[in-house]
């Protein structure tokens, strides 16, 4: 990246280092208003004989469930001290209730931000669809989320109390059974130290979670009805979340080298216009994922500021940051089709000079404006 960039960016982030360190009453108001809202139209959806109504609050449950479950990205991003006992609180109301703790995130998607590993075959989180021109992986992707509830639901009832007796199944079970990512035959590495403590205390009390909630509801405590409303939420939180993962955050055209600074964020994706779709499948500031690639300690509610300080950069006398303006598309339904058009087009490649006297992001060869 030439010098220019460097400043441009330095730049912004200078003005920016106010609001690196987490605000904890965002953060936690945040977290209580979200899953307080996502669980008390849980319990109404119960309760309610009218078949719209109870539709109404199992998507209003769906949506703030997947804004809450959407923290486990920020907590990766928080530094060891800082917001004490927030990720006790979300495990709690969020990650236990829907098998999803957050050591199965934990350290992957570390491994996506690194420059070493991102768009390669070793980051969890990057299909190359787009570079390899196949439609077969993201709509296997997508068809998942209908059996990601009963995958989760079977790893913490049979899986993670067999495998105590099982040192071969356990294996596996850490191995291949443990990381929330896009890449179905990853094998994530074991953690060891502090992180391997927190992954237990997590893993036993989802299993007792859901083994007292199967128990009150066998023995009529609960309403068997539960579990399909827990499915359908869970279900379709992984769709809206799938749609967002497959359209709004990358173009996957990597087809496996080690990309340049600039490469990578022009790999990213912003949804950058305010729409009611956008919020529902990028809520906490997913919908700004170049941005965040750029910034990736930046909290959630920072990214906008950030975004409009870039924005200002590219714009500038001579676009020191002229590829973060590639990054910009517009809308979700938008960059469905985008990335459909794309996929169709071929095979793109990056790490290719276009053939024209003015430079460009090499990755910018292969995605013309259309």
């Amino acid at each position: 990246m030439e010098e220019v960039d460097r400043q441009a960016i330095i730049r912004v982030k200078h003005q920016l280092a106010h609001l690196f360190k987490p605000n904890p009453w965002i953060f936690w108001t945040d977290l209580v208003v979200s899953s307080t809202v996502g669980w008390s139209a849980f319990v109404i959806s119960l309760n309610v004989e009218s078949l719209a109504l109870k539709a109404l609050c199992l998507f209003i449950s769906a949506y703030a469930m997947y804004r809450t479950l959407a923290f486990t990205h920020e907590m990766e991003h928080l530094k060891d001290g800082d917001l004490p006992y927030f990720r006790a609180g979300w495990h709690v109301v969020c990650g236990a209730p829907f098998c999803m703790p957050h050591f199965v995130y934990r350290g992957l998607h570390r491994i996506h931000h690194s420059t070493r590993y991102y768009g390669t075959p070793e980051d969890p989180e990057y299909l190359p669809f787009v570079a390899q021109g196949s439609f077969r992986e993201p709509i296997l992707f997508m068809v998942l989320a209908f059996v990601f509830p009963f995958g989760v639901a079977m790893r913490y009832l049979v899986l993670a109390p067999l495998s105590v007796f099982s040192p071969r199944l356990r294996t596996w079970v850490v191995t291949k059974a443990s990381g929330f990512v896009m890449k179905l035959d990853y094998a994530r590495r074991v953690p060891t130290g502090r992180d391997m403590l927190i992954w237990r205390i997590e893993e036993v009390t989802t299993v007792i979670f859901v083994w007292s909630i199967v128990a009150l509801v066998l023995n009529g405590v609960l309403p068997a009805m539960l579990f399909v409303h827990w499915f359908i939420v869970l279900s379709s939180i992984m769709i809206l979340n799938g749609f967002r993962g497959l359209a709004a955050t990358h173009r996957y055209a990597s087809t496996g080298e080690v990309l340049s600074f600039e490469d990578h964020i022009f790999d990213c994706v912003n949804l950058n216009r305010f729409s009611i779709l956008n919020e529902l499948v990028g809520p906490v500031g997913l919908t700004y994922h170049a941005t965040h690639h750029i910034f990736p300690g930046l909290p959630y509610y920072a990214l906008p500021k950030a975004h409009k300080l870039l924005m200002k950069e590219s714009e500038a006398e001579g676009k020191p940051l002229g590829f973060y303006l590639a990054c910009q598309w517009s809308t979700i339904t938008l960059a469905i089709a985008r990335m459909i058009h794309l996929t169709r087009e071929g095979k793109p490649q990056v790490g290719h000079k276009p053939a024209v006297a003015e430079p460009k992001p090499a990755v910018a060869a292969a995605f013309p404006d259309f």
